[in-house]
């Protein structure tokens, strides 16, 4: 049972227009269709239109909070661009230049990055396009392992040192340098370490990502979104949990009954999150006992466009 925010000690926090629902519906049922394969959308055409939702957030200021007419307008029009957009990103008009060079044989290649000796890891990732899957695995000989898929130019670059018993671990998405501004991959599935205490910084693009935190020792957590859906999935400890979100559908699940304090902050879409958080200030919310737990985990939110969750 989650609360809403409407003046009271509720939950629902924010509630985008009529604009924002209907576009997020239409980005929602072009997901679905493509994870059904009766469409292939290219995700790295589509960044290039973002300066379109300031054109849209513009609109729905300007004309859709007037009046429901002005709301009905908006929404159709902006029903209207995202549609045109998808159709580009599917259609024979994205096969020109650029677009057209993903277009080449695809490869799977595997990743494995021993830990040396480390004591600590601090990594960072830095991904493009595509589905992401990061997740733990268990034992101390790599500090990094797993696959990915994609067009057969288009590398992952993983460098790694150690120093002073700390394991930097540096991951980002390199190929086709002139053509793609330097990030895209099709599939990546990766895991961490479960042995080590982990800094990790992640900094997705575009597509669909589910980060399964719950098995990793993690210290700091500073995580940013770009467009698609993210599942995140947090383990137990003391941490702070910095989420950037783009634009998307976002959930973020919590170690049951832990004792979490929540700063959230703006967002465009609704915001729902247990009932047993409790509003300590605008904007703030503690579980019961926050402040006298062993265990503590500050999770910081910038909310961004589209629906978040965060459940236990």
């Amino acid at each position: 049972m989650s609360m809403e925010e409407n003046g009271s000690a509720a939950p629902r926090r924010h509630t985008s227009g009529l604009t924002w629902a209907i576009i997020l519906i239409g980005v929602g049922v072009a997901l679905l269709l493509q994870n059904m394969g009766v469409i292939q959308i290219n995700w790295l055409y589509l960044v290039h239109f973002w300066p379109v939702l300031l054109i849209l957030a513009g609109l729905d200021f300007l004309l859709g909070r007037r009046s429901f007419v002005g709301g009905l307008l908006t929404a159709a029009l902006g029903l209207a661009i995202v549609a045109g957009i998808l159709w580009l990103a599917t259609g024979p008009a994205n096969l020109s230049g650029w677009a057209a060079s993903l277009r080449g044989n695809t490869v799977t290649r595997e990743v494995q990055t021993e830990l040396g000796g480390a004591e600590a890891l601090e990594v960072s990732m830095n991904l493009g396009a595509g589905t992401t899957t990061i997740d733990a695995h268990e034992g101390t000989t790599y500090a990094l392992q797993g696959e990915y898929t994609t067009d057969e130019r288009i590398n992952l670059n993983v460098a790694y040192e150690v120093n002073n018993g700390t394991g930097d671990l540096r991951l980002e998405e390199r190929g086709i340098d002139e053509l793609l501004g330097g990030a895209y991959v099709g599939e990546l599935d990766l895991s961490l370490t479960d042995a080590l205490p982990i800094d990790l910084t992640v900094d997705l693009g575009v597509g669909e990502s589910t980060l399964d935190l719950e098995q990793l020792e993690i210290t700091t957590l500073d995580v940013s979104t770009g467009v698609g859906s993210t599942d995140i999935i947090l383990g137990e400890g003391s941490y702070t949990a910095d989420i950037n979100a783009g634009v998307g559908e976002m959930t973020i699940e919590l170690p049951e009954n832990a004792a979490v304090r929540l700063e959230l902050d703006g967002g465009l879409g609704s915001t729902h999150f247990p009932d047993r958080f409790e509003k300590i200030d605008d904007g703030v919310w503690e579980t019961p006992g926050y402040s006298t737990a062993t265990e503590q985990i500050l999770l910081r939110v910038n909310a961004g466009v589209g629906d978040l969750s965060i459940t236990e």
